[in-house]
C-alpha cells in the first residue's frame, strides 16, 4: 500500500483560502493517486485470474489524505507478490493445479511431467505437476514482484512536482 498525507502548516489571519486550499488538494490528490495507481497496475503480475491486477485500487480518504491499495479477494495474495516468499511451508495446491491448468507455461510443465513418468491419467499427470511445482516453491521460495515498491520509486518525484505545481497555482491566485 501507498499512503500519500498532506501537511499544512504556517497562518494567515484570513480563513476563508480554507475551503478553496482543500478543494485544490483534495483535486492533486485524485489525479497523483491515478498516476501512481497505472503505474503499480503496470508493475502487477497478471497470474492465473488476472484479479491481483484488477484489485489495484486507489482511495481518496480526507482531502488530505489517499491510498493505493489492492482490494478484494486478492487482497491477501498482494503481500505475497509483493514481497515475495520465503522458503519454508507449501503453498495452497490448488492455487498451483489452477495455474497450472490454466496458462500455457503449466500444461507444458504437466505434459513433461506426465512424459516423464509415464502417466497416461490427465488428472494424476495434474496432481503430480502441482505437488512437485509446490515442492519447489517450498524449498526455493520466490522472489517478490515489488510493484508497490517500485510504483512509488518512480513516481514520487512527479507527484511532489505536481503538489508543489498547484500550490504555486494557488498562490498566485491569491
Amino acid at each position: 500500500m501507498i499512503a500519500f498525507n498532506v501537511k499544512v502548516t504556517g497562518k494567515l489571519k484570513d480563513k476563508s483560502w480554507v475551503k478553496d486550499y482543500k478543494a485544490l488538494i483534495a483535486r492533486e490528490m485524485k489525479r497523483n493517486l491515478l498516476i501512481v495507481e497505472r503505474e503499480v497496475e503496470r508493475n502487477t503480475p497478471v497470474g492465473v485470474a488476472g484479479a491481483l491486477r484488477a484489485g489495484v485500487t486507489s482511495k481518496l480518504v480526507a482531502w488530505n489524505h489517499g491510498r493505493v491499495a489492492v482490494a478484494g479477494p486478492a487482497t491477501k495474495y498482494a503481500e505475497i507478490r509483493e514481497k515475495g516468499r520465503r522458503p519454508g511451508r507449501f503453498p495452497p495446491p490448488d492455487a498451483i493445479a489452477l495455474w497450472l491448468k490454466r496458462t500455457d507455461r503449466g500444461r507444458a510443465y504437466v505434459a513433461a511431467i506426465a512424459a516423464k513418468y509415464k502417466i497416461k491419467n490427465a488428472a494424476s499427470a495434474l496432481k503430480q505437476a502441482a505437488f512437485l511445482k509446490a515442492r519447489a516453491i517450498a524449498r526455493k521460495g520466490y522472489k517478490g514482484a515489488f510493484m508497490f515498491r517500485e510504483a512509488e520509486r518512480k513516481t514520487k518525484t512527479r507527484v511532489i512536482a505536481n503538489f508543489k505545481s498547484a500550490l504555486a497555482r494557488w498562490r498566485a491566485r491569491l
